[in-house]
């Protein structure tokens, strides 16, 4: 009795579960420092000298860039630091009786829909989507949204750097240029660079994320299930699910208060059902 209960609440780990690996917080470290080198170039080499010729561009650029900036480190933290969602101990006690029990292979503990074992993380995951190293965590049911600002808010940052630093790199006849030289001119040109390739691959990125997100649906079960989705609701209740209830706090970083609690999902089937039975 004692044994099953230990299994029950995994308390010891199982033979099959795997040692997780240890995961370096270089890229972390690297996204933090990369953002805080973007910004102080754009700012000291960039907007500061354009503000004697520009002063209203100037003043715009350095405060659209702040803004953006400030939402992207905010989207990160909370992408990094906010728990993915696990399976609660309790799960099994309060799910429905009529629900078949399904057992992770990895750990053995009850495991809901949508749920899948991290092998980095050496858990289960609800609403697992993928294991990203640039956050250093599991992108889950309680973090989805803020992994997807991020993506958005770096891909818009990043596109603004570029547009400012376009000009001046590329030597166009515009009052936004500066007449820069050597040195100088290289730190702008390795900017400008930098971010106009890392904007188109974001925002390749964004797309493909916020198509899942539309479409109630993660980058696990796209590969697994390819096109069959019993999950989806329609375009604003597929957002609702992972950005939360109120529209007007989906494009900010915060945690929003949730329509689902990730551990309970009804299909296309069940949904049928309960509204024949409802008339």
């Amino acid at each position: 009795m004692v044994d099953f209960a230990e299994s029950l609440l995994c308390v010891k780990p199982s033979p099959t579960t795997t040692t997780p690996r240890k995961e370096s917080p270089l890229l972390p470290v690297f996204t933090i420092g990369f953002l805080l080198w973007t910004y102080g170039t754009c700012t000291l080499s960039l907007l500061i000298p354009l503000s004697a010729s520009c002063p209203k561009t100037a003043l715009a650029g350095a405060a659209v860039t702040t803004l953006l900036s400030a939402l992207l480190a905010v989207s990160f933290a909370q992408a990094v630091f906010t728990s993915p969602g696990t399976v609660p101990l309790d799960y099994h006690a309060k799910a429905s009786p009529t629900a078949p029990l399904i057992r992770c292979e990895k750990c053995r503990t009850p495991k809901p829909p949508r749920a899948h074992h991290c092998s980095k993380c050496d858990r289960c995951v609800l609403l697992y989507d993928h294991h990203c190293g640039w956050i250093n965590n599991c992108v889950g049911f309680h973090n989805r949204k803020f992994f997807i600002l991020f993506l958005l808010y770096a891909q818009l940052d990043s596109a603004t750097v570029f547009a400012l630093a376009l000009p001046t790199t590329f030597g166009l006849e515009s009052a936004f240029a500066l007449p820069l030289r050597g040195a100088a001119l290289l730190h702008i040109t390795v900017l400008c660079v930098l971010c106009g390739v890392l904007s188109v691959g974001l925002l390749g990125l964004l797309a493909v994320h916020t198509s899942f997100l539309v479409r109630n649906r993660t980058t696990l079960e796209c590969i697994l299930y390819r096109k069959y989705n019993p999950y989806d609701r329609g375009c604003v209740e597929n957002v609702r699910v992972v950005c939360g209830v109120r529209w007007l706090l989906w494009l900010l970083p915060v945690h929003p208060r949730m329509k689902l609690d990730g551990l309970t999902w009804e299909t296309d089937l069940e949904l049928a059902i309960r509204q024949i039975d409802s008339k």
